[in-house]
């Protein structure tokens, strides 16, 4: 069942008799309330992960703590993240994510349009976050040029079937991963343009 959910029609859902009873909403795709037989009342966000078949449903958060339209922007952020190939029920293990998507592109037999890197250092710490149309190319400029190179332990390459996607990740990675040697998207950075220097400067 669908609904446009909010705060009053979240309180008047019936409580099932036994199990729990999902009513979904009709502007966030896989967003809903789950309703169990104790009456409790949590917002979730159902979704497949992209290339895998894999259903997961994502737990937001309880309807007496979040409003709708909070628990809505919530899902909304976490359905901009399914979209972009992450799978939110491996926070542990964030490469296995970007392995699943490698073996998707494979299996489907295409050939990635641009690529989104992070270097990592021996502890752990993200040093860098970046694009690029050439991925292995500029990993040796990097590697050659820049003032933390000699503190790159790891290299995670992951694949995107646009530049567009692979900039959002970018943005989203920036605000949440918190890179150490990368400065913060601003109103000033134009990315389609930096993206353009980037791969002329790969090429020559």
């Amino acid at each position: 069942m669908t609904l446009h959910l909010t705060d009053a029609v979240v309180k008047c859902l019936p409580v099932p008799e036994k199990g729990k009873k999902i009513t979904y909403d009709t502007v966030i795709k896989g967003f809903g309330i789950r309703v169990t037989a104790n009456g409790a009342r949590s917002y979730v966000l159902r979704y497949f992960v992209r290339g895998t078949g894999r259903e997961h449903c994502c737990t937001i958060g309880d309807a007496t703590v979040w409003r709708t339209t909070q628990a809505r922007e919530e899902a909304k952020k976490l359905r901009r993240e399914v979209d972009l190939g992450y799978d939110l029920f491996e926070p542990d293990d964030p490469h296995s994510a970007i392995t699943q998507k490698w073996l998707s592109f494979i299996s489907r037999a295409i050939e990635p349009t641009c690529y989104l890197y992070r270097h990592y250092h021996p502890n752990g710490d993200l040093l860098y976050v970046g694009v690029s149309l050439h991925a292995l190319v500029r990993q040796d400029q990097h590697l050659k040029k820049v003032a933390w190179r000699a503190s790159i332990y790891q290299i995670v390459i992951e694949p995107f079937e646009t530049r567009e996607q692979a900039l959002e990740a970018e943005r989203l990675a920036i605000k949440t991963e918190f890179p150490k040697f990368n400065t913060m998207h601003n109103g000033q950075r134009h990315p389609l343009r930096e993206l353009a220097q980037i791969e002329k400067a790969e090429m020559s």
